[in-house]
C-alpha cells in the first residue's frame, strides 16, 4: 500500500512540476489575473460609482464638456474592453489589450503618485508589461 501511495505522489509531483514550470502556465496566470483586475474595476465603475468618483482627477470635470461621471463611465468601458481583449485567444487582440492596460496604468500612476495604491498599480503595470513580453 505504501509503495502504491508513493508511486501516486511521485506521479502527481512530476505532473505538477512539469506544468508549473511551463511558460504557458505563466501566461495563463497573467491573462486571468489581469482580466480579473480590469474587469472588476471596469464593472465597479457602473455598479458602485460613488466609490470610484473620488479617484477621478479634478481636471477631468468639464473636459471636452463632459462631467466626471461621464468620464468615469468611459473609463469603465475601456477597462472592460481591456479585460475582454486580454481574454480573447487571438494573439494580436491580446497584445492590444496589454498595450491598453499599460497606457491606462501609466495614466493612473501619473495621478496617484508614490503610495500604497501606486505600488499596487505599479505591480499591475509590470504584470501587463510581462504578459506583453511573453506573448
Amino acid at each position: 500500500m505504501r509503495e502504491r501511495a508513493l508511486h501516486y505522489c511521485n506521479y502527481v509531483g512530476k505532473w505538477y512540476t512539469s506544468r508549473m514550470h511551463s511558460p504557458n502556465t505563466a501566461k495563463t496566470i497573467l491573462v486571468v489575473s489581469l482580466a480579473m483586475v480590469f474587469g472588476f474595476f471596469g464593472l465597479g465603475k457602473f455598479t458602485d460609482p460613488f466609490v470610484w468618483i473620488g479617484w477621478m482627477p479634478l481636471w477631468m470635470d468639464g473636459l471636452l464638456g463632459q462631467s466626471k461621471e461621464t468620464w468615469m463611465k468611459v473609463i469603465g468601458v475601456v477597462e472592460i474592453l481591456t479585460a475582454t481583449l486580454i481574454l480573447l485567444p487571438k494573439l494580436t487582440l491580446r497584445r492590444i489589450g496589454c498595450m491598453l492596460a499599460i497606457v491606462q496604468m501609466v495614466g493612473i500612476l501619473s495621478q496617484v503618485g508614490f503610495n500604497d495604491v501606486g505600488i499596487r498599480d505599479g505591480s499591475i503595470l509590470l504584470s501587463a508589461i510581462a504578459l506583453l513580453l511573453l506573448l
